[in-house]
């Protein structure tokens, strides 16, 4: 299905409701395992998966993010920086490629570190 907008359409090429593959996930998992799993697990393991494998990209990082981005439906690239944190190898990467856009995703925290003057 070349021209889907979804990962996994319905019938009229729409989104299912948010509870359809989990119902489909487990009813599946407990064919093939006894282990405890959620669907959630495989999207972790995959955005974490296609991160690590960026080790040595340079600005191309970007648009990889992009696409990682929208086939996990998020929103907002912000929500996708979050699989980094599971990834601190690339972490230095992202700084020494693109600081200033990595840090403008960011929201701008005090540093608690360090004493505040008063």
């Amino acid at each position: 299905m070349p021209n889907r907008k979804h990962f996994f359409p319905d019938k009229n090429d729409n989104a299912h409701r948010p509870n359809w593959a989990d119902y489909h996930f487990r009813q599946v998992w407990h064919e093939i395992s006894d282990e405890p799993a959620r669907i959630y697990d495989l999207r972790s393991h995959y955005a974490v998966r296609n991160v690590t494998r960026w080790k040595g990209l340079g600005y191309e990082i970007h648009q990889k993010l992009l696409y990682l981005s929208r086939s996990m439906g998020h929103k907002e690239l912000s929500s996708t920086y979050g699989y980094f944190n599971l990834t601190p190898n690339l972490a230095d990467k992202i700084r020494s490629c693109c600081e200033d856009s990595f840090n403008s995703l960011l929201p701008n925290l005090p540093d608690y570190g360090q004493a505040e003057e008063r």
